[in-house]
């Protein structure tokens, strides 16, 4: 998991001023990092770094990785 983190997002450069807030930036990268990992989507074959460019990019395709994670998590129910 550190060292997705670390390429995907360049965690290792990262600082921050509290320690509180590295560790809520840290959760929102993790869930960020598993959200695209579980794409399904024509997107799939593209490497995490350019599927986090396109999320950061495209507001339809965040939809569609949340839709996509709300579906599967009722599934489970």
């Amino acid at each position: 998991m550190h060292w997705s983190l670390d390429v995907t997002f360049g965690e290792d450069g990262y600082r921050t001023m509290e320690r509180n807030q590295a560790g809520n930036v840290a959760v929102l990268k993790r869930m960020a990092l598993n959200l695209v990992m579980q794409d399904q989507s024509k997107h799939v074959k593209r490497s995490l770094n350019k599927r986090r460019f396109i999320a950061n990019t495209n507001t339809d395709y965040v939809d569609e990785l949340l839709r996509s994670y709300v579906a599967t998590s009722k599934d489970e129910e």
